[in-house]
């Protein structure tokens, strides 16, 4: 939990100066999305679901067969053996390669009440996790204005949209797309990717997996290489340049995790590994 805290205010100190070029894209994430939001019957099997793309944004991936079917299992009771929890699950397959070989991202949330339940996403490719991210449905109210019951049905709603939001069509765009709204995209890009050039090496340095959850005290590291000024970080300009260069047409996935934290990562051929390309706000 701590974790999906303080990296997202480590990252708002290095980007700081685009938090105001975000602010657009992320008041859109976080409004309230319980109206409408009907799903399947908690407790039924896995299914095929007809994701809603928006019309606003950029849905070509799935224009191009990019994308596999999306298969989800509604908010509801887990299996046998796990009295009194939710549980959640929905996978899709996604060429961000571009090469025919496709990736599945793997969604599970699993808890006690739809507003503290444990999420897990995992990005694989044969028996090999190339990306996770961790946090809680807790964030999906951290703006409440007053708190509601963690047994009301709009706490429920709201959870249950979230989480059905975060394999949709819409979520699937070029990098490119992403900074839309930005005032410098290419600007911003570049500032994300060099926060996550510099998490890449802390990661190289402590041998951690990219599915490896950084240490808490790790993160003042990552600060520290980000630094614009650092010796590091003067040093990685060039590949930072260059991973730009080469992500911006890729297909990025961009997800809420609550608060005031959307993510989006890309396919890195040259690197061989998932790029941070938005990291907001």
């Amino acid at each position: 939990m701590l974790d999906s805290i303080r990296r997202p205010v480590i990252r708002t100190l290095a980007l700081s100066s685009l938090v105001l070029a975000c602010a657009p894209a992320e008041r859109a994430a976080r409004e309230d999305t319980t109206a409408g939001a009907t799903r399947p019957a908690a407790g039924d099997t896995a299914r095929t679901v007809d994701a809603a793309p928006d019309a606003a944004l950029d849905t070509t991936a799935a224009a191009t067969g990019a994308l596999g079917p999306l298969l989800e299992r509604a908010l509801g009771p887990c299996d046998a053996g796990d009295a009194g929890a939710l549980c959640y699950r929905a996978e899709r397959r996604v060429d961000f390669a571009g090469d025919g070989r496709p990736f599945t991202i793997v969604v599970d949330a699993r808890g006690p009440r739809p507003d503290s339940l444990a999420v897990q996403a995992r990005v694989t490719r044969g028996d090999t996790t190339w990306y996770a991210a961790h946090w809680n449905t807790d964030m999906y109210g951290r703006y409440d204005a007053t708190p509601l019951p963690s047994a009301s049905d709009t706490v429920r709603r709201r959870t249950t949209a979230q989480l059905a939001r975060l394999l949709r069509d819409d979520a699937f765009l070029p990098t490119r797309a992403l900074q839309r709204g930005a005032r410098d995209p290419e600007r911003m890009l570049r500032e994300t990717i060099a926060y996550d050039v510099a998490e890449a090496r802390v990661r190289t340095r402590r041998g951690l997996a990219p599915a490896d959850t950084l240490p808490h005290a790790a993160l003042a590291e990552v600060g520290v290489a980000a630094d614009p000024a650092s010796p590091g970080a003067r040093a990685d300009s060039a590949r930072v340049r260059t991973l730009a260069d080469e992500v911006m047409g890729r297909l990025g996935w961009r997800f809420f995790r609550g608060g005031e934290y959307t993510s989006g990562i890309a396919w890195s051929d040259r690197e061989r590994r998932f790029v941070t390309v938005y990291s907001c706000c």
